[in-house]
């Protein structure tokens, strides 16, 4: 497993749902950030044993980009030509009105 800054090409964000801001934040106007961290596999897939959250304004911002993130489809890393598997860190960040 390489890190992101070290692989000649990171992986990139193919396809995939955005996260769903939580209905009761929303409401409530409560806007966060989520930052974490995965394994993308070298078919292009997250990992779901390697999610971790970083660090999370709310839990609930936390569930929703997991919820997200783990069916999303990345162009794999590449080093040296070859697809490898790449520990990502990623933020999402949750506004009202966007």
């Amino acid at each position: 497993m390489f890190q992101e800054a070290l692989v000649d090409e990171a992986p990139e964000k193919l396809t995939g749902p955005y996260p769903v801001y939580p209905a009761l934040l929303h409401d409530a106007g409560i806007e966060g950030n989520v930052v974490f961290e995965m394994v993308i596999d070298t078919t292009g897939h997250p990992e779901v044993n390697s999610f971790r959250v970083v660090s999370s304004s709310h839990s609930q911002f936390a569930s929703a980009a997991k919820d997200a993130i783990l069916r999303t489809v990345y162009r794999p890393g590449r080093m040296r030509g070859h697809a490898v598997r790449v520990l990502v860190h990623q933020p999402i960040s949750f506004k009202i009105g966007r």
